[in-house]
């Protein structure tokens, strides 16, 4: 099983704590790898607490359907085959912040959760997290 380095999720989190200065808002950034266990960690000054929770937990559910968490909630809501998911695992997490890590092979290598702001600020943090992911593929 490929997974996420250690030394690859260090400068992931170093690309979202960037990306929460830019944005004037601290942030916990989480690394997970294909068996979705914690490779690293890292939380800003000023991040709230929850959070570190939340950011573990979102990269677990990015990681557990290999898919945003965003849309595991979109597919999760009232009427879906799979609603009421979240009551099976206290770990999911089913709004925006959790993205999967995807080699250009296709592989999913780990994922990624971020928390420290509203909704909308995290995903654009975990996307540039991904963005610098995916620049390290390309050898940039």
């Amino acid at each position: 099983m490929k997974n996420v380095s250690h030394a690859t999720a260090e400068q992931l989190i170093q690309a979202g704590f960037a990306k929460g200065v830019e944005m004037e808002c601290p942030v916990s950034v989480a690394v997970i790898d294909a068996a979705r266990d914690l490779v690293a960690f890292g939380r800003q000054d000023g991040a709230v607490q929850i959070s570190i929770d939340l950011a573990i937990k979102k990269a677990y559910t990015a990681k557990s359907f290999d898919l945003p968490t965003d849309v595991v909630g979109s597919i999760a809501g009232p009427g879906s085959p799979i609603y009421g998911i979240q009551g099976t695992d206290p770990r999911l997490v089913l709004f925006g912040g959790g993205i999967p890590l995807r080699e250009r092979s296709g592989d999913v290598v780990g994922a990624i959760g971020v928390s420290g702001g509203p909704v909308e600020v995290d995903e654009e943090v975990a996307a540039a997290v991904v963005q610098c992911f995916e620049g390290m593929q390309r050898g940039e």
